[in-house]
């Protein structure tokens, strides 16, 4: 057995994971849900803004880096501040049973977050206290990868430079800005133009019920009875195209996964 050099932080890791008396219980999936929350983070050159839902509207927090953390790298800040904002929302009760989805148009940040790790000891440390934070307080942290635009249109890039007069900021929705239940479709007509300029005349628009029954080549309700008297679905190959909205696309990659494997004559 050959030790690697990072055996010894990993069991730091665990020994800080594991240092309740009491094991936890962790949040994997709400049991019911009245609301969705929403945060957006963002920094500048010389400063960082965030701003999230609460029960009575609206809550911002910006400010400037102070020498220690103006000279580190901009997806450390970036990651920095969402954590930040995340930690005071916990000191504030807010964080206890809740799933919330934090927007950041910061690839990195995302990447090591869903990823779990990082080879960089710092943005690693940041990672493994979002995790304490979920841990901790029964709590469940999505991160969303945005551009630049959205995050400028929402008000949170205007904050990390002092202004308080844009987006969320100004009256604007916050769900104005997180069109997660939108699919590509209705964000953009003519991409359904476009792709039938290329693809076959004969093309399935899949429906969220269709990922389930045509999406896996079955027609629905329909069956024929084989040498022993019983019943088989009736397939039927073709190019079927799935539209997922954000929310959904987890559900629906599963279902074209499995799809994929069992009926390798369709385009899907």
């Amino acid at each position: 057995m050959r030790i690697v050099p990072r055996l010894k932080s990993d069991l730091l890791v665990l020994t800080k994971l594991f240092e309740l008396d009491t094991p936890p219980d962790r949040l994997i999936r709400g049991f019911s849900i009245d609301v969705a929350r929403y945060g957006f983070g963002d920094t500048s050159k010389a400063g960082f803004g965030a701003s999230w839902q609460e029960k009575n509207g609206i809550s911002h927090r910006f400010g400037t880096w102070g020498k220690d953390v103006a000279a580190a790298s901009s997806n450390f800040c970036e990651l920095k501040n969402l954590v930040d904002t995340l930690r005071l929302m916990a000191k504030r009760g807010e964080l206890n049973g809740l799933e919330i989805f934090i927007f950041t148009n910061n690839s990195t940040a995302e990447a090591a977050f869903f990823n779990g790790s990082s080879k960089l000891r710092k943005l690693f440390e940041l990672i493994l206290e979002l995790r304490e934070l979920e841990m901790k307080e029964g709590t469940k942290i999505y991160f969303v990868h945005i551009s630049s635009t959205r995050m400028i249109a929402q008000g949170s890039d205007g904050l990390s430079r002092g202004i308080l007069t844009e987006g969320v900021m100004k009256g604007a929705s916050m769900e104005d800005f997180t069109p997660l239940n939108v699919t590509a479709l209705e964000r953009y007509e003519p991409l359904k133009k476009w792709i039938m300029s290329w693809a076959r005349k004969e093309v399935d628009w899949l429906s969220p019920e269709d990922w389930f029954v045509r999406g896996h080549d079955l027609r629905d309700g329909e069956f024929e009875e084989n040498s022993d008297g019983l019943k088989l679905p009736i397939l039927r190959k073709g190019t079927c195209i799935w539209t997922p909205p954000p929310a959904a696309a987890c559900v629906a990659l599963e279902e074209l996964r499995k799809a994929r494997h069992k009926r390798t004559e369709s385009i899907v």
